[in-house]
């Protein structure tokens, strides 16, 4: 019998990879949203997949970028909220600024396509206690915010290294005061013993050692020759603790090569597309051979 599973694809455009990297873009010019929409579509069309994509609400300010979402829905995948304007340091910002994020998102995804969303990701993987109440108080089914590592501060440093501003960002990965360990889908405590509704759904990282292994770290380390171990590692752990597997994707994964200085810390950003897509069916192939993979709504129901 095959482990429960499901795979999310991360709608960060050009726009969203330039601002992590300390620098800013227009969203208008978007080759990366332009591209890889259609690839991920196609990819999952031949495997007979239906996954969910978590979409930010600016890019549904523009229209060409509307259509390409609509084909989305076509196809039978879920679409899930990413925020707003995916600001960095999401948990820091104060309660009601988080909150109108979180509902400016969901109101321009209902008012398009007139659906609810029950899904949500902070940017950066950035939770803290506030978001449970928020996502609690507006009815959501499922937050996948969490990417349990044991050294968070490690890629932090990493990510202040390869910024072209050299600044860290202090909750990248989760706030100091929401820390989360557990790689199984949990319903997260309140401060009085109580646990939410909500489900908290992690993506999945290694077992017992912690570390990434969704594609874009895979990609990432494929362009630095170990790539593959990563990955076989974390399939074997996760098949033999008998995971529930949520495997991240990113547009970048299927992207055309972008040759631009101020986000060369993106390793594999260069990568021929044709070369990430040998990968990333590589990947999915891995999964299906084990998983039986669901949209999310549906994985958490």
């Amino acid at each position: 019998m095959k482990i429960p599973g499901t795979i999310q694809v991360d709608l960060d455009g050009y726009w969203a990879i330039m601002e992590h990297f300390g620098c800013t873009a227009d969203a208008e010019e978007d080759p990366i949203f332009k591209r890889s929409i259609d690839r991920f579509l196609d990819l999952f069309d031949n495997y007979r997949i239906r996954a969910t994509f978590f979409v930010v609400g600016k890019d549904l300010t523009i229209s060409w970028k509307i259509k390409l979402v609509e084909k989305i829905i076509k196809k039978g995948h879920e679409i899930a909220n990413h925020t707003m304007n995916h600001k960095r340091s999401f948990s820091s910002l104060p309660t009601h600024e988080q909150t109108e994020e979180i509902l400016s998102g969901e109101n321009i995804i209902r008012k398009l396509f007139g659906i609810k969303t029950c899904g949500f990701r902070s940017p950066g993987f950035d939770a803290g206690p506030e978001l449970f109440e928020i996502l609690g108080e507006n009815k959501y089914l499922y937050d996948s915010s969490s990417l349990p590592l044991l050294l968070p501060s490690f890629f932090r440093q990493l990510q202040r290294y390869l910024s072209v501003n050299h600044k860290t960002n202090p909750t990248y990965l989760g706030n100091i005061n929401y820390k989360c360990l557990s790689l199984r889908p949990h319903r997260p405590k309140k401060n009085d013993g109580t646990r939410y509704d909500l489900l908290e759904i992690p993506v999945t990282t290694i077992p017992c050692i912690h570390i990434p292994f969704h594609a874009s770290y895979i990609i990432a380390l494929k362009s630095k020759g170990f790539g593959s171990i990563i990955l076989k590692t974390g399939f074997a752990l996760v098949q033999r603790v008998n995971l529930p597997l949520n495997y991240l994707f990113h547009l970048a994964d299927l992207a055309d090569p972008i040759h631009d200085q101020k986000i060369k810390g993106h390793f594999g950003i260069t990568l021929r597309a044709d070369e990430k897509l040998m990968i990333v069916e590589s990947i999915i192939k891995e999964i299906l051979k084990k998983f039986e993979i669901r949209p999310t709504y549906h994985f958490a129901n």
